[in-house]
Parts: C-alpha cells; structure tokens; sequence
C-alpha cells in the first residue's frame, strides 16, 4: 500500500490490492523470518521484533452519517442488511461487519460507525463510495503520523530487498536516529544477510555487583549494585541498589543486576553466593595445630595469606601447598622455597569463604617431612 501512493501507482484507485504485490512482499517477509540461521534475522525479529510504520490502514473503515437515518439504526442495533441498498451492497462486496458504533454522547449530529473486514483493502477509494451515499458526513481510513522502526520492501527482477530499520529519539517527529538491516530475498524463499548501517547501535555499561564481608553463617554481607536500572535477589526484584544479606544456617543466594536503555541491548551481570557454616568446614582435611612452627595471617585475608616461620628449621626446605574450599573441592596449589621468614600466597582470585590450606614437603604426602592444616577466611 506505501509503495502504490509513493509511486502514484494506477492502483491508488483500485479498492483490491493486486495479489502480485501481497503475495511477493509476504513471501519475501517470511523468508526472513523462518532464516533463524541468521544473527541478523535474530535481531531483527527476535530482539527488536521491528514491523512496518507508519501501517496503512487496510481493515478498518469509519464512516460518520446521520443518526436518524434508518440505516445507521440498524447498524447502531447490530443488524445488517441495514434495509439501504448502497450501503448493504459495500457491506456484502467488500465482506464488512460492523465493529462498533459511537454517539459521542450527543456532542455532535452524528454517529460513527466502525466497520471492519478479515481482508485487506485499499480504502481510501472505499471511502469515497460510502460518502456518496445520502446522509453521510464523511467516511475515512485513519492513518498514524510520525516515526518507528519500519520495514521496507523494494522488488527487483532476481530478488526482493527487506530493509529494516530501528529508529530512536523523538520518534513522533520521524525519529533523529536510525540502524538499518539489509536482506535479499531469492524468489526461491533463500535469503542473503547484506549488512547493516546507520547510525551505530549505543552500548550500555555492564553494571557491577560488589560483595563485602563473610560468606559464613551468622555473619552480614554487604551488597553493592552499580549501574543498573534493576535488579534481583533470587529472581526477586530489590529496591534499592545497596542491601544486607545474613542467614543463620548455610544457604545460596543469585544476585542479578541489568542495565538497559532502548535500544541499546540489555547488560546483565550475576553473582552466586553460598553461606557456609564456617566453624565446621565440610572437608576430609581436618585443621592441624600440631606443627606450631608456622602461622598465617592476615585471617581474615584478602589479597594474599602469608605464612611465617616461627624459627629456621624450615628454611630452604620445599613447600607443596594445596588449598580447599569448604565443600573440599582443591581450588589452588603450588609450591615455593622457605628461604626466607615469610612466604606470601595470592589469593585474590579466590571467592569470600572459608578454606583449608595444606602444608608438605613432599607431593607424596606420606612421605612429607612436615604437614600442616590450617583453616582461613577470604572476606573483601
């Protein structure tokens, strides 16, 4: 319908759309949309869900006429025929029902019909059969101003062009920004992904989410959300970006956070948390405070742990270190020299909870000159 008033087609008087030019552009439309092969079509149809605007208006007529009129009774009761010869033969050609009838509480001399078909018409022309006939004030179509997203479709020998568009920003007034995506249709139903431009797409900030304090029972986190518009705590929405968190028995938690700004794709972000009884680690590794010789801190730590030798019988012996987590999965290890007092491990990729860390002198730990166990806490 754009394309035959754009181009001053000869159709512009004809009520019947030729089915040449609804059957090409519906087929060339649902090429694209059965391609779920193709990432484009995905963002197109799936994350933009991009239809044509301003839609002509093919399946609604209003006609305003005298409320007096016989006619208009019968339409205003339901009944059709209406006893009118003209306007029963619009009715019964064109395959119309009556949608609803409005008085407008009296404020005008006449009433509006709503009549409506299943079929698609050019109804302009339609329009002006119903306002020849006596009694009639006027007789419209109503059409939609202004911008959006917008398909279009133009018809070529060897295949049909689908371009796509997303426009944003003072859309009423045609929009100040728009993308496109650009398809060919074969007309044997394959479709070729062309490429997209315009103005680029904005990117929104992945928003943070910060934790601070123990993952043990009995202790009270500190959550801190950044840069969102939302937010969830177990699939349950939170309103306010910053909340505590403490449970007295060990138990999870998902935290999620998204930002989104049309039409910008949506960036989220989550974390899961597992509340530990922490007192009783859940391990086969039992705490070792038999070999009095070395000791950890900072406990809680943060960054790093460093182990520190009470006297020199250690020095220059080889260390294998293997740390656990609380459910005793080994999360950590390596191994270094005491060759000095002090010998740092980086922790700053483990989460906050509690660990075990294991001390030998040999991988073959039967045969370890010295073990040692030692429970610690990472709390940020």
């Amino acid at each position: 319908m754009r394309k035959i008033y754009a181009q001053n087609l000869t159709y512009t008087d004809s009520i019947i759309i030729p089915q040449t030019h609804t059957d090409t552009v519906l087929k060339a439309l649902i090429a694209v949309y059965n391609a779920t092969n193709l990432p484009a079509r995905n963002t197109v149809i799936s994350q933009y869900n991009i239809h044509s605007f301003p839609i002509p208006n093919v399946n609604h007529l209003y006609v305003d006429a005298d409320s007096n009129l016989t006619w208009m009774h019968q339409l205003k009761l339901g009944n059709i025929p209406t006893g009118n010869t003209q306007v029963d033969s619009l009715i019964s050609e064109y395959d119309l029902t009556r949608q609803s009838y409005t008085n407008y509480y009296g404020l005008f001399p006449y009433h509006v019909v709503t009549l409506t078909s299943d079929s698609s018409y050019n109804l302009p022309p339609l329009a002006d059969l119903f306002e020849n006939i006596s009694g009639v004030y006027i007789s419209e179509s109503v059409s939609v101003i202004g911008g959006g997203n917008d398909i279009s479709a133009s018809i070529y020998p060897n295949y049909v062009q689908l371009v796509y568009s997303l426009g944003w920003e003072d859309c009423p007034s045609s929009c100040i920004y728009r993308h496109y995506w650009e398809f060919n249709v074969y007309y044997d139903c394959s479709v070729q992904y062309i490429g997209e431009y315009g103005t680029a797409l904005p990117v929104v900030p992945v928003p943070t989410i910060s934790v601070s304090g123990l993952y043990c029972t009995n202790e009270t986190l500190t959550v801190t959300i950044s840069g969102a518009n939302s937010s969830s705590l177990n699939n349950q929405a939170t309103a306010t970006s910053q909340f505590t968190l403490s449970s007295v028995t060990p138990t999870s938690y998902v935290i999620s956070a998204s930002n989104y700004s049309y039409p910008a794709s949506p960036a989220t972000s989550s974390i899961s948390i597992s509340i530990t009884d922490c007192s009783t680690l859940a391990t086969s590794i039992n705490e070792n405070q038999s070999y009095s010789n070395i000791s950890i801190h900072p406990n809680p730590a943060n960054e790093f742990i460093e182990l520190v030798m009470k006297n020199e019988i250690l020095m220059t012996q080889k260390a294998h270190f293997y740390i656990y987590n609380h459910i005793g999965q080994l999360v950590k290890e390596g191994e270094f020299i005491f060759n000095e007092r002090a010998m740092k491990i980086k922790t700053e990729d483990l989460e906050n909870g509690a660990y075990v860390l294991s001390l030998f002198s040999s991988h073959d730990q039967s045969n370890s000159f010295f073990n040692f166990n030692k429970r610690f806490l990472i709390s940020r």
